[in-house]
């Protein structure tokens, strides 16, 4: 995972001509003893899809962006209407089946 995540902020800050500060892991997920590699890689933040500790630099949330979204979701998203905490379990919801996703995809091979 380390080696995942120097090569990926090398490889990136390369092709863009400046250092890459901050990580959003894939999926937006992380194995809780992992997400200290994100600071070792050189990355200043980090950001998962649920966030776990508000003070932790390296477990931030974030919110997902899906195709079912409306202007409505977005506004709801970014605090602009009173339905964020709808919005948050929707997008926890969209987490766990994604997770499914996975194990259903190990299993046929």
């Amino acid at each position: 995972v380390r080696e995942d995540m120097e090569i990926s902020l090398k490889t990136i800050s390369d092709k863009i001509g400046e250092r890459v500060k901050y990580l959003s892991y894939p999926f937006g997920r992380i194995r809780k003893d992992e997400w200290q590699l994100a600071g070792e890689a050189g990355y200043e933040k980090a950001f998962i899809s649920i966030p776990v500790d508000k003070n932790n630099p390296y477990l931030l949330g974030r919110w997902g962006v899906y195709t079912i979204d409306t202007l409505f979701n977005l506004s709801a998203k970014t605090g602009l209407n009173g339905f964020g905490r709808v919005e948050r379990i929707k997008c926890k919801g969209i987490n766990r089946v994604s997770n499914a996703t996975g194990i259903i995809k190990s299993l046929g091979k």
